[in-house]
């Protein structure tokens, strides 16, 4: 109905141009209408994208470092000064410390704290704290 009263004066004034150009709205909001929700439906039903997995595991031949995923070496006095520190925010704050913190609280980079978190993380039980270990 909005695309016969955009373009009846118009061509009824033999203004074909002018016609043409407001047909354009109406049709692309009915091109929209058609097309949109098949779009959104496709958009919805995508598999997501994969997470890249970051559990840390524990490896090495004596059993003395810590190795992620993205190859994060962590020794096992690190990993020792981390569970302490987890311990002692614990202690002080009834909850787990952040990576952040054990970055700075042990002088190491993101990743390696990122890593540490995950390995510290497994030592509780993390259904209780879901909000600090996703």
């Amino acid at each position: 109905m909005t695309l016969a009263l955009n373009v009846a004066e118009p061509l009824l004034a033999g203004e074909v141009g002018k016609a043409l150009f407001d047909a354009v709205g109406p049709l692309l909001l009915i091109g929209w209408a058609e097309a949109g929700p098949v779009l959104l439906l496709a958009l919805s039903s995508a598999p997501a994208p994969e997470r890249q997995t970051v559990v840390a595991q524990a490896t090495g031949s004596e059993g003395t470092s810590a190795e992620r995923s993205e190859g994060v070496k962590v020794d096992a006095d690190l990993l020792e000064r981390a569970r302490d520190e987890d311990r002692r925010h614990r202690e002080q704050y009834q909850r787990p410390v952040s990576a952040e913190n054990l970055r700075k609280a042990l002088g190491i980079g993101a990743e390696r704290s990122r890593a540490l978190m995950q390995l510290v993380g497994a030592d509780h039980n993390i259904s209780t704290c879901p909000k600090y270990y996703p």
